[in-house]
């Protein structure tokens, strides 16, 4: 069975915090961020969650960083900083971010908040075939119980449906996985028929390794939300975590052990259902991702139970139809996390801190 002979493998999303080391100034009036020297910095207003946002852009208008400070919740730390590093970086040397920031501002690491791994690849007859095989269910990937798919239609004498994008994992998942198309995604055709880049530096990654945009590349991603809650051999991901030599081998590590696929053979022992090869993985080690041990804070976890059945009663229709209901249950379901200390259980299982989930709860309500 033929594997590709040409896998790129590359960082596709890098969002961390920081604490801000705050001057006895800032105490009282709040944190001031510093332009470093040949970048511009310009603030762009507030978002649900942080009451200061900014860009890092160079003097050609390229994105750096997202930075974000000053949160709304109790929950994060007040002098956090959320950064988020821009697309185009990643796909080049991000290495010198660190030392960026500490031009904007001093700080202490705090965590690795989101970090997306891919490798992309032009299929083999095989891969195809296990794609389709996925779409239609003739194949599935192991211990995976949500998803979604999306798929075109192709005109011809029959209409097929060819899939496009295939994902593993519910929202609230902190360790998802994606398949899909990545030529249809990042190449559009105008009304003239002009084909056109909206990411060129991913197309010119692909020419580099020697990947042809004029065909159908895929893309197989794992993100990993909440990075820092996992160890990896033993050590918490972090930012060295971040540097080619350390991720790849983690991706293939992830793929190896969490993204099995089986063909489905009906048998009651889905041990029995035939492993599906579909990219190539290094022989040597596999290590599994794994939750950090906890770290000796206190928590109720008695209380898990009682804010899993305030959720859902805060689902109900009936409750979310009347505010007089609804809102009284926020609160004491508020009241229940911060007593527990079970804020970051919350956030592990809604994929956001109660601040945010209260924040959109409330403006659903009619």
């Amino acid at each position: 069975m033929p594997l590709p002979t040409i896998q790129l493998t590359n960082c596709d999303w890098l969002s961390f915090s920081v604490l801000m080391i705050p001057t006895e100034r800032e105490r009282l009036q709040g944190f001031t961020l510093t332009q470093p020297q040949g970048y511009i910095l310009r603030e762009y207003g507030n978002t649900n969650i942080y009451a200061h946002r900014a860009m890092l852009h160079t003097p050609d208008g390229e994105k750096v960083l997202t930075l974000l400070w000053q949160p709304y919740s109790k929950v994060l730390h007040p002098d956090s900083l959320y950064v988020e590093v821009a697309n185009k970086l990643l796909y080049y040397d991000y290495s010198h971010v660190l030392g960026l920031l500490k031009q904007i501002h001093p700080y202490q690491w705090q965590s690795l908040s989101r970090f997306d791994i891919c490798t992309d690849f032009l299929p083999t007859d095989h891969q195809r075939q296990t794609i389709q095989w996925l779409a239609s269910g003739k194949a599935y990937v192991q211990g995976k119980r949500e998803g979604s798919q999306f798929h075109d239609y192709k005109q011809g004498q029959q209409v097929d449906k060819v899939p496009r994008c295939m994902s593993w994992g519910s929202p609230y998942t902190a360790v998802k996985f994606k398949l899909y198309n990545k030529t249809k995604e990042i190449f559009e055709i105008d009304a003239n028929g002009r084909r056109w880049c909206i990411k060129p530096y991913i197309a010119a990654a692909w020419r580099d390794a020697g990947l042809n945009d004029q065909f159908d590349i895929w893309r197989l991603e794992v993100s990993i939300t909440g990075a820092s809650s996992f160890q990896w051999y033993g050590a918490r991901l972090d930012w060295d975590t971040t540097r080619p030599e350390i991720y790849m081998p983690l991706y293939y590590d992830l793929v190896q052990s969490r993204f099995v696929i089986r063909k489905n053979e009906g048998h009651t022992n889905k041990r029995y259902d035939k492993v599906i090869p579909f990219l190539e993985t290094p022989a040597d080690g596999l290590e599994r991702l794994r939750k950090m041990p906890p770290t000796g804070e206190r928590h109720i976890h008695e209380l898990a139970g009682t804010i899993r059945a305030l959720v859902k009663e805060l689902d109900k229709p009936e409750v979310q139809a009347s505010k007089s209901t609804a809102l009284p249950l926020l609160a004491t379901l508020g009241t229940i996390i911060d007593a527990s200390k079970l804020q970051g259980y919350f956030s592990r299982t809604m994929d956001k801190t109660f601040d945010q989930w209260k924040i959109d709860y409330i403006n659903s309500l009619p």
